[in-house]
């Protein structure tokens, strides 16, 4: 059960990569209270040619 002072979502050693090679996070550890806005941001990705 979850108690007061437990968070609403927890990670845990998260690691991320693009491309299977490109590690983009690596070890991550959070933990998100309830009421808690959270956001992850990243650079723009490069432009594209018109279809």
């Amino acid at each position: 059960m979850i108690g007061q002072d437990d968070p609403l979502v927890r990670f845990r050693e998260v690691q991320k990569t693009y491309d299977g090679e490109t590690l983009v996070v690596k070890d991550l550890n959070l933990d998100i209270a309830p009421g808690e806005f959270l956001t992850l941001l990243g650079p723009p990705a490069p432009a594209r040619p018109p279809a």
